[in-house]
């Protein structure tokens, strides 16, 4: 296993257990304590996790660790089903589209025809389960190293497939979204493979539900201005709409359900 894989490994291994001691961690490795202690430093030194005398906690533990993905995909989900339907009017058939790792994608692949036509490109189980029953649509699967926390598959070997590839359309999500700050991830191995993603991409939809605007995560992996429309929800607040629209950023706010059921 190389370093980067490693070091991947070793994160969603400690994100599910949390604390570990250096030698298990060898042990379960088959590496050496010192070895094990400059991944940690590393690691330490992206904000991943904080060291702790013979073992290491992962960043965050007692405050806001990220959600595994089954949990994620249920919160906000009014808000998420709505993005995706709006995103679907955006979308062409015949074109490549990147499909990436997020609960709110995952929701676009499951409300896209049956015989919706086209190439997808994605690297996370759930979203490939649902594009692969659309009979009329090429898939294709990026290779990488798994993580269980979000089912997605990222790493060099992710990111060397990747460097091979151009799309038509990006569908990308965030952890932060801003005019300032552009978008962010959580993870680094997740951004680095979104900085990717939107390197390759003539357009790149932004699927974005209000919870996660005017918020920055630990890494950013592109800016507001690489975005081409950014689709959130009806609680977006208005000032914070209006700056990424004054950052070039087209916004399209889905229209809320509920609202529409009472006024229907």
């Amino acid at each position: 296993m190389i370093t980067a894989e490693r070091r991947l490994a070793l994160t969603d291994l400690i994100e599910e257990q949390a604390v570990f001691t250096v030698e298990s961690l060898a042990h379960r490795f088959g590496i050496s304590t010192q070895t094990v202690r400059r991944d940690l430093r590393a690691l330490e030194g992206q904000g991943l996790l904080r060291r702790t005398y013979g073992g290491a906690v992962v960043r965050g533990v007692a405050s806001s660790p990220e959600l595994a993905f089954h949990t994620r995909e249920e919160a906000y989900r009014p808000q998420k089903e709505a993005i995706a339907r709006a995103t679907l009017r955006l979308l062409t058939p015949g074109q490549t589209v990147m499909f990436d790792a997020s609960s709110t994608v995952l929701h676009l692949a499951r409300l896209l025809p049956a015989d919706f036509e086209g190439t997808a490109v994605v690297n996370a189980l759930p979203v490939a389960y649902e594009l692969g029953r659309k009979t009329k649509l090429n898939v294709t699967f990026l290779g990488g190293t798994l993580r269980r926390s979000s089912l997605s598959f990222v790493g060099p070997l992710a990111e060397s497939a990747l460097r091979k590839l151009y799309v038509d359309t990006a569908l990308i999500s965030a952890k932060g979204c801003s005019a300032s700050h552009g978008l962010t991830e959580a993870n680094p191995y997740e951004a680095q493979l979104k900085e990717y993603v939107v390197t390759r991409s003539k357009t790149v939809l932004a699927l974005i539900d209000s919870s996660k605007l005017e918020r920055t995560a630990l890494v950013q992996f592109g800016t507001a201005d690489c975005v081409h429309t950014l689709i959130t929800d009806w609680g977006a607040r208005p000032e914070a709409v209006e700056a990424l629209r004054q950052a070039g950023v087209t916004v399209v706010i889905a229209e809320d359900p509920a609202e529409h059921w009472r006024t229907g």
